[in-house]
């Protein structure tokens, strides 16, 4: 019976140096948005150092970081802005507390919040006696003498007295100045904390977390395949967090979350991402690599809308946001589809070139 002669195939096109379809600076870039949606990408760069992986999911996590820090920043300058407004237009009256009694030149009692469980009110004419904690959760009351505070239940007055001895002030004057620089000073420690706790949080938690899952991953993979290295499995994973992390949040944003969803979606991602991974690229694959750096800047709109939209995070921005994502997952998906092959074959250029 004729056997056909078996294909030999240079080991050294399996060395992952060789596997090397474009600069090291280029890409570190394209993660953000091929990871999304090649099965190229995830091949090709499951044969490259896991330290290049690791290299990008710290960067990527330091972004979040800043995104978070400036989330912050934004929030809380705007929120100064209100307070600064609200003195301004008379909405929150000045306070002096003097002798232990406070004096407030507004029509009272003055409910400044009153919903969800919360209540704030001023209350100098001695009507106000306590809070209902039957209807309310929180909340604090300004009275003649004394702020009668209520946290999740747990009811306490605390005589003005005392307030102006731990201050050492009186008069105590609350005013726009004096509260915008007590937030001002808040503001400085909320920032800092954001950005130190994250960069914590985001990239050493995180990273740590994901090469452990990823010894958990390999040794599920090796139930049905042998010989799995466990590097292709945790760069794998360290790329595929990304798209994870992108879908949770526009599920977040439509209310959509419980408790180990971001798991869940990236398990699923990274299952799908290990098959074209653990595939054994032919010799054609790697001399015409199906994947070029100008590739990536068809997503560069919808990671710059998730990037602002994190930031603002504005209600009408919602469908915005959703509609360029599908999209631009649509025009990947097209892309790799009808688009044949290679990019030299549809770009009429010569395509990408190994680095050594």
């Amino acid at each position: 019976m004729y056997k056909p002669a078996p294909i030999k195939i240079d080991p050294a096109l399996l060395e992952p140096a060789e596997i090397q379809v474009m600069g090291e600076g280029a890409w570190l870039a394209t993660p953000f948005t091929l990871s999304c949606a090649s099965p190229d990408f995830y091949q090709y760069g499951a044969r490259r150092k896991i330290g290049s992986a690791i290299w990008f999911f710290v960067i990527f996590n330091m972004i979040l970081v800043l995104i978070a820090t400036v989330r912050m920043t934004y929030v809380m300058v705007d929120t100064r802005q209100q307070i600064s407004d609200a003195f301004l237009s008379g909405q929150i009256p000045e306070i002096t507390i003097s002798g232990g009694l406070a004096n407030v030149n507004a029509t009272q009692p003055l409910v400044l919040v009153d919903g969800d469980g919360v209540l704030v009110k001023i209350d100098t004419s001695g009507f106000a006696t306590q809070i209902d904690n039957r209807r309310y959760a929180n909340g604090m009351v300004l009275t003649r003498d004394s702020l009668m505070v209520l946290n999740n239940g747990q009811y306490q007055t605390i005589p003005l007295a005392k307030i102006q001895e731990a201050f050492k002030t009186d008069p105590i004057l609350i005013n726009a100045e004096m509260v915008t620089g007590l937030w001002d000073q808040l503001t400085t420690w909320l920032i800092a904390g954001t950005f130190l706790l994250g960069l914590l949080w985001m990239v050493l938690v995180r990273l740590v977390w994901l090469l452990l899952l990823a010894s958990l991953m390999r040794g599920a993979v090796t139930l049905f395949r042998r010989k799995v290295e466990y590097a292709p499995v945790a760069i794998t994973g360290l790329y595929a967090f990304i798209p994870a992390l992108y879908l949770h949040y526009l599920l977040g944003r439509v209310h959509v979350d419980f408790i180990f969803l971001q798991t869940l979606i990236l398990l699923v991602i990274w299952g799908i991402a290990l098959i074209p991974a653990l595939r054994q690229p032919l010799p054609r694959e790697i001399e015409k690599p199906n994947l070029a750096p100008w590739q990536m800047w068809i997503g560069v709109p919808m990671v710059l809308a998730l990037a602002w939209d994190s930031i603002f995070s504005l209600p009408d921005a919602v469908g915005l946001v959703w509609v360029i994502a599908i999209v631009t997952m649509l025009i990947y998906v097209t892309m790799y589809m009808f688009m044949g092959g290679h990019p030299e074959e549809s770009t009429g250029q010569p395509g990408p070139t190994s680095s050594q």
